[in-house]
């Protein structure tokens, strides 16, 4: 059996966050589509057998700027479709993911990059209230 518990996965760039290009649907749509594919690429081979019914996910923006907290948010979005599409979580709901954990971490401008970890957990994340 494929016992994969954790995974890391690391894409180079920045995942677009809160800007007026997000307006336009059609710009949206082929930004989550790239990154997407980018999640995708990073995987092919190091999937589990089965997508992880529950997972705990962390999502680091290594940039150079820090953005505000939700959208550093709403930068991990395409993300976790990706996570979806690729089958390594069920879904992104609450009940398979609770609340992913969102991070910054400066990186000069050659080293900027997006970091995910998830780790399969046994129960659902649930919610804290």
């Amino acid at each position: 059996m494929n016992d994969i518990r954790k995974i890391k996965i690391e894409l180079p760039g920045l995942t677009p966050i809160n800007t007026a290009d997000g307006n336009d649907r059609w710009v949206r749509k082929k930004s989550k589509d790239r990154w997407m594919k980018e999640v995708a690429a990073m995987v092919h081979g190091h999937k589990p057998k089965e997508p992880f019914q529950y997972a705990q996910i962390i999502i680091c923006r290594y940039s150079k700027t820090r953005p505000d907290y939700d959208n550093l948010v709403q930068g991990g979005k395409f993300l976790l479709d990706g996570l979806v599409s690729s089958k390594i979580i069920l879904d992104d709901d609450w009940e398979c993911v609770g609340r992913p954990l969102y991070d910054w971490i400066f990186a000069d401008e050659g080293e900027q990059r997006m970091l995910i970890n998830i780790e399969r957990v046994e129960d659902s994340p649930g919610f804290w209230c």
